[in-house]
């Protein structure tokens, strides 16, 4: 049986209103592949009027 564990990033959302995701992510995104963690979920958090602030990619790794 599979065991888990889990973390989190949170990626702020750039450009007025919202709507441009950085570069700058994915080299921390490969530093954590690298390290063994897979993204499982992606979340947009909004402020409201569909505007996105950040993005919380959830994460997971075999223990």
């Amino acid at each position: 049986m599979s065991r888990w564990e889990y973390a989190h990033m949170i990626v702020e959302i750039k450009g007025f209103m919202g709507g441009k995701l950085g570069d700058d992510y994915i080299t921390e995104l490969n530093e954590l592949a690298r390290e063994g963690w897979a993204v499982d979920q992606v979340i947009p958090l909004q402020i409201g009027a569909g505007t996105t602030s950040s993005v919380v990619f959830l994460l997971k790794r075999e223990r």
